[in-house]
Formats: C-alpha cells, structure tokens, sequence
C-alpha cells in the first residue's frame, strides 16, 4: 500500500510507473503571478484537409501558488525523472516526465558533473551565449565533450528524449 498522497496521486495518473521504485527527489513551490501569461497550449488538428490551429492561453486571474514534487528512477543505464506539479487545490496539475543518463546518480561521477557543469557555465557566460535561445544544445554538447575527456560516459536529453524538442 502507498501511504504517501502525491505519489497515490501520480499512481492513479501514470498507472505504468512503478511508484514503489521512485525515490523523491526534491520539493518546492512556485508562484503563478496574477495577469502573467502560465502557458500557451496549441492543438493542430485536420478538419477537411486543413490544419487548423487553436491556441489556448492560460492567465491566471489572483496569484497561484504551486507545489511541485520530483521523484526519480532508475536502471543501469537510464533514468527516468517525474515532475509533478500541484494546483493550488493540491490536484494534480501536469506531470512532465523525462529520460536522463544514470551516470548521473552515481555518487562516484557526482562532483565531477557538478564541476563541469560549473566550468562549462562560466566558459559559456564568457563568451556571452549562456541563456541565450537554444544554448542549452551548446551546453549538453561541451558537457559531454568535458565528461568524456575525464572517462565518464554521458548521454544528454537529446540523445535520450529524441521526441523531445528542447530550445
């Protein structure tokens, strides 16, 4: 039996996840400012041989304030990360879930990741295309060339998320 509710909550949402695997992560809220845009959402679809596309813009009327709660799992090779956020009612709001490389958990490769990824930040501020659109392909490839030149094998979210698209 699970006794913890966010994760009774993401079993009834995502039934194929072994919830009894997951290890939470991390935990934190977040504010939805009142008038600022959340999201847009389109949907394209076909309707008599024309794409048509709707676009749904979700604007919250008062402040909201928002749980979030991340758990991950893993296996030899991959692992998976759940990222659930909770409305304000504590209903489940979204789950975003994503493959990442395992290397990553192991406390062996710990700080050196953590180096390289500090050291590939100031190189990329230095030269002005840290946070710039699409950077974090910059990013994932010089960490990998990093990682790599040190012997530790690593795969990026591309690599591991290919129907993903990441900007």
């Amino acid at each position: 039996m699970v006794t913890n509710r966010d994760l009774r909550i993401l079993m009834t949402s995502q039934p194929w996840v072994a919830v009894s695997l997951l290890k939470q992560e991390s935990t934190g809220t977040y504010t939805n400012k009142a008038g600022e845009i959340t999201s847009i959402t389109r949907t394209t679809t076909t309707v008599n041989g024309k794409e048509q596309t709707t676009s749904v813009t979700n604007t919250p009327r008062t402040d909201e304030i928002m749980r979030w709660v991340s758990y991950t799992v893993a296996d030899e090779t991959i692992a998976w990360r759940y990222f659930c956020v909770f409305g304000q009612d504590n209903r489940l709001d979204n789950v975003h879930d994503e493959r990442f490389d395992a290397v990553e958990l192991d406390p062996k490769y710990f700080k050196s990741i953590k180096s390289v990824e500090r050291e590939v930040e100031a190189q990329m501020k230095k030269d002005g295309t840290y946070g710039q659109f699409g950077s974090v392909h910059t990013f994932w490839r010089l960490k990998q060339e990093k990682l790599k030149a040190k012997g530790i094998p690593w795969r990026s979210p591309t690599e591991l998320n290919p129907l993903t698209n990441y900007d």
